[in-house]
């Protein structure tokens, strides 16, 4: 049984008291504290999705969350490989049917605990606004304008007081928490009502994000463009990787770039791996792999996350239908407006991809391989086919299966709940 020190829990989860440890000493002994998966229930899953109490289409409407007394807020955090880019361009639409405002912030998951301004008016360092879709204001900004454009952005770049004021939804490569200052509460505030800034989080299958990941590195790394490797190159990639790696011990853990707060992040990356002791069968590598997997899913559940799949878009749509439409219109047209835009982006129960793979409905692909013949599928296909790697590669990913496998668990309960509403 693995687990973590108490004061890498998220907030709620923690005792007040001296946290000025935090980065102090690597050398961790990493406790038992944790050593069950979180309880998800019912009633969480219904706080989760609850409507956001706007109007659709009321650019001058000022909302307040009554569970959690402040602004609604929505953070997309965009796990790599997981759909993400077809998320992205549903939350563009999506803001101008509803005159909401639409964000893309990138590189914030180079931000780490102590380099998160409390002061709102403090620009966040590193972070990069990639579009903004202010329909509340008619603003459209995006990196593609003219340099004399770009000199009269309105958003150049974000702080707590643009997040706070301006905007409705924000999302991008970020990590889950980088929003908690936004309403004044610091990442050590405990607090008993919801967390202000409500998360959505999408994930798929842990092998066939790795594969797809790579197939995208690969894509950026041919100079000519001409992306000439067979897929018997592709899988030979793969397996001399996956096989380094275990050669090494290490476990693959992406999506915990993400699902870490920077707090947790930065005393993660303070551990010396060499002084971490443990009283398990489990080697000082393998012992961090799964406390961070773990912290991730105590993540999922603090923040209460509303739960996609790529796997089945038909049901996260209808999560995030419940979520984000209160049923409340300004007109009879735009209602129409937004039925049709969740049938677009759930025309029925496949996995929509975000890399090289067919889906049901061209349009809303994104991030498209121009791999020609070799997709996620085929190079999975073959890999099957050698039994004594896949036994390396569930290895391998198994953590990353620890964290998909609960985040189902959320994804259906909030599925149901919303079904019966």
């Amino acid at each position: 049984e693995v687990a973590t020190t108490s004061y890498l829990l998220p907030p709620s989860s923690r005792n007040n008291g001296d946290h000025s440890r935090v980065s102090s000493n690597p050398a961790v002994k990493l406790a038992s504290s944790l050593s069950g998966l979180p309880v998800y229930t019912r009633e969480m899953a219904t706080l989760a999705i609850r409507p956001a109490p706007w109007t659709c289409g009321d650019p001058d409407e000022v909302a307040t969350d009554p569970l959690s007394n402040e602004k609604p807020i929505f953070a997309f955090v965009h796990v790599f490989k997981a759909a993400g880019s077809t998320i992205r361009s549903f939350f563009k639409t999506y803001s101008a049917i509803c005159k909401k405002t639409w964000m893309v912030i990138l590189k914030c998951g180079e931000m780490n605990h102590s380099t998160i301004p409390t002061d709102n008016d403090l620009y966040w360092k590193n972070c990069h606004v990639k579009e903004t879709t202010d329909q509340r204001r008619e603003i459209v900004e995006h990196d593609g304008m003219s340099k004399r454009q770009m000199k009269k952005r309105v958003y150049p770049t974000v702080n707590n007081t643009v997040l706070k004021e301006n905007v409705d939804i924000y999302g991008g490569h970020l990590r889950i928490g980088l929003g908690d200052t936004i309403f004044g509460s610091g990442a050590d505030n405990s607090t008993q009502a919801p967390a202000p800034v409500r998360h959505i989080v999408f994930l798929r299958d842990p092998m066939s994000r790795f594969v797809s990941g790579i197939l995208y590195v690969l894509n950026w790394d041919d100079p000519e463009g001409e992306n000439t490797r067979t897929l018997h190159e592709i899988v030979s990639i793969i397996k001399r990787r996956i096989r380094g790696s275990r050669r090494h011990n290490d476990y693959w853990g992406k999506s915990t770039t993400y699902l870490l707060t920077p707090h947790q992040a930065e005393t993660f990356a303070n551990m010396n791996v060499k002084q971490i002791h443990t009283t398990t069968r489990l080697t000082p590598e393998e012992h961090l792999a799964e406390a961070k997997a773990r912290m991730a899913i105590q993540n999922l559940v603090h923040y209460n996350v509303i739960m996609g799949m790529s796997e089945r878009m038909t049901q996260s749509m209808a999560i995030l239908r419940h979520a984000l439409v209160s049923d409340q219109f300004t007109s009879e047209q735009r209602e129409e407006w937004v039925d049709e835009l969740f049938e677009e982006y759930a025309p029925d129960d496949v996995e929509v991809k975000d890399d090289d793979e067919e889906s049901s409905n061209n349009d809303v692909r994104m991030n498209v391989s121009e791999r020609d013949g070799v997709s996620t599928a085929s190079v999975l296909e073959e890999l099957k086919k050698d039994v004594e790697f896949m036994l390396i590669f569930e290895e391998y990913i198994k953590y990353e299966q620890l964290i998909t496998d609960f985040a189902w668990k959320m994804h259906l309960m909030q599925y149901e709940m919303a079904k019966k509403e």
